[in-house]
């Protein structure tokens, strides 16, 4: 009953927070990925070019297709889950750190899409 009528339902009921929060996610990974690109400022604040040139061409080349797929899409859903749960740990707190969790995953996401375009 849960995962057909109780959660579409809640999910449903609440999706403009849901709309606003991807949107939001998206603006930051965008602002920050151009920015980054853009300024080579903050890429010599990330690191030399020697290695920003390791990042992109081997270790985000590797993390994709040193493991099987399903090895792979394993990481991918710890991951996820470590942030949902880092989420629902700070909602003890009456979730004020949450938008700094949703926002540093973000930032990550905009600072590996910034190095990766202005490699070409």
């Amino acid at each position: 009953r849960f995962w057909t009528v109780s959660f579409p339902f809640v999910a449903y009921r609440t999706w403009r927070w849901w709309l606003a929060t991807a949107v939001a996610f998206f603006a930051v990974v965008v602002l920050i990925g151009f920015w980054v690109a853009g300024s080579h400022e903050v890429q010599s604040a990330i690191g030399t070019p020697t290695e920003i040139d390791e990042l992109v061409s081997h270790d985000v080349q590797s993390y994709y297709s040193e493991h099987p797929a399903a090895s792979f899409a394993l990481q991918v859903w710890v991951n996820n889950s470590w942030v949902a749960t880092t989420c629902i740990a700070m909602s003890v707190v009456l979730g004020l750190p949450i938008p700094l969790v949703l926002f540093d995953n973000a930032a990550n996401v905009g600072l590996i899409a910034g190095l990766m375009f202005q490699a070409g």
